[in-house]
């Protein structure tokens, strides 16, 4: 294979001991089949050529670092570059490259991709404007390489399972396909799109061509996140448990506490003989609510469990909740006052409004912690001290940062 490119031999032989090939400025139109089986090389530079695509057999170089191929009419890669795994370095400015393999996400340890001065930067524009944002590059990749993997495993288990009686009919997989990409389009993120192929035999509709393909995605989205709050109100239960246990240790009866988390749980709306502690179009408690009875769970459960009922432990929630709002907006308030004082000559409605934006950046949850109140309690008091005299210059991230720099030097003393 080496006589085939006699002029190349001496590069040959220097690259066993420098294991770097170098092949520039020699109008090569391809990389020489003889070259990959150099798994020796470190660096394989073929920049300044005339090459127009890149032998799969790249990947046969597993100890390949540094790859440069600038300078050459390339539009494409192949998918197998992915297997170097040792490659850091990949180089294909001033190309005609239209595309990377998304596969190139895989490889965790890039330095740099160079991509300048090629038809791709226009498709990147928004996440790559040169090598410094090669991990940015790497993210996207590595982003779009999973969904296209997950709906190839979604379209392989739906016509494997729900609809294996009519994958093999051309036109049903065609709208089983279109279904497919619906879905896939309806679950962006990763992580719910893995759910989803997971889950896919109790998601997916029987007949494939029931409704249109972005209707039925969007249907199997609501159902989807309904049976993921079911499935984490399930988990949370077993949490509320833990803490009633704990609450109650040496008087709760446990055979009980199935029977009381049962009754927090339920939706007096859809029961068919209201309970005596139901009233009126009551609401049940959703997720995020039942994360809350479980945070203040010692403040919302009564003293005994005997007098524990659906409807009290509810009432309380929502009753604490709105003191927490109100607590809130009441230390807004008086935030907004003092600027109003502070800044006496600016418009009031600007005032309401850097007032109520610099309180935002202080919130860490749904609803206030003491934290927080302590917090906005601290900015209305020292609030000339905070927000700088004139009113122009004011802005919101700039006073939670001296707010921030103030606690630090306080705590540094108080430790001093």
């Amino acid at each position: 294979m080496l006589d085939a490119f006699p002029n190349l031999q001496p590069r040959y032989d220097l690259s066993k001991k420098s294991t770097y090939l170098h092949v520039n400025l020699l109008h090569v139109l391809k990389i020489p089949e003889c070259v990959f089986e150099m798994d020796h090389l470190t660096r394989l530079d073929f920049g300044t050529n005339e090459m127009r695509s890149l032998s799969p057999a790249i990947g046969q170089l597993q100890n390949l670092e540094q790859l440069w191929l600038n300078h050459n009419p390339l539009t494409t890669l192949p998918p197998e570059l992915h297997l170097c795994k040792k490659l850091r370095v990949l180089d294909v400015r001033s190309t005609k490259m239209v595309a990377l393999p998304l596969e190139l996400g895989r490889l965790e340890e890039w330095h740099e991709i160079d991509v300048t001065d090629t038809p791709l930067m226009e498709d990147l524009k928004d996440i790559y404007s040169d090598p410094w944002d090669t991990p940015k590059l790497i993210a996207h990749l590595d982003l779009l390489d999973k969904r296209v993997t997950l709906r190839a495993a979604l379209f392989e288990k739906a016509c494997a399972g729900v609809y294996l009686e009519i994958a093999d009919d051309p036109v049903h997989r065609d709208r089983i396909s279109l279904l497919v990409d619906a879905v896939a389009a309806a679950f962006p993120e990763p992580s719910e799109m893995k759910n989803c192929v997971r889950h896919c035999d109790r998601l997916l509709p029987m007949d494939p061509s029931s409704e249109f393909p972005k209707a039925a995605a969007q249907r199997i989205r609501s159902k989807y996140i309904t049976l993921r709050r079911d499935n984490d109100k399930k988990r949370l239960s077993a949490e509320l448990e833990l803490k009633m246990r704990a609450l109650y240790y040496d008087v709760i009866d446990p055979t009980r506490v199935e029977h009381y988390i049962k009754a927090i749980y339920q939706d007096p709306r859809k029961l068919e003989e209201r309970p005596e502690d139901a009233f009126g179009d009551e609401a049940p408690l959703e997720l995020e609510d039942i994360q809350f009875l479980i945070r203040y769970a010692s403040q919302l459960l009564p003293g005994t469990p005997g007098e524990i009922t659906g409807h009290g432990v509810r009432s309380a929630v929502w009753a604490l909740q709105q003191e927490l709002v109100d607590a809130r907006e009441s230390c807004v308030r008086a935030v907004c006052a003092a600027l109003k004082a502070l800044y006496a000559d600016a418009e009031p409605p600007l005032v309401l409004e850097l007032g109520r934006a610099t309180c935002k950046l202080f919130e860490r949850d749904r609803f206030a912690t003491k934290k927080e109140l302590g917090e906005l309690k601290k900015l209305s008091a020292d609030a000339s001290a905070l927000f700088p005299a004139e009113f122009s210059v004011a802005r919101p991230k700039k006073v939670r940062g001296k707010f921030k720099e103030r606690e630090k030097a306080e705590a540094a003393g108080a430790q001093g």
